[in-house]
């Protein structure tokens, strides 16, 4: 699945688009970034914007998963 998502994530990028994440749990989410990001490697997602969804959300710990990469994050909680 980080296969999968980094797809998406650069096809947002790409395409100007706004990316949605939702799970109930919010440690499935941050494993699939962390997952996802050691693919992708030093790859920048400057201008992506991506919307985490859980019920509830540590930001910091999102923050950390997606330093220095460009994306603009925001969160919602459900």
């Amino acid at each position: 699945m980080p296969q999968d998502l980094l797809k998406y994530l650069r096809q947002a990028k790409e395409n100007n688009a706004v990316l949605a994440i939702a799970s109930p749990k919010e440690i499935y989410i941050r494993d699939l970034l962390t997952d996802t990001m050691k693919i992708a490697g030093k790859e920048n997602f400057e201008g992506l914007y991506l919307i985490i969804i859980a019920e509830k959300i540590d930001a910091s710990a999102f923050a950390k998963i997606m330093e220095g990469r460009g994306v603009n994050i925001r969160y919602g909680v459900f």
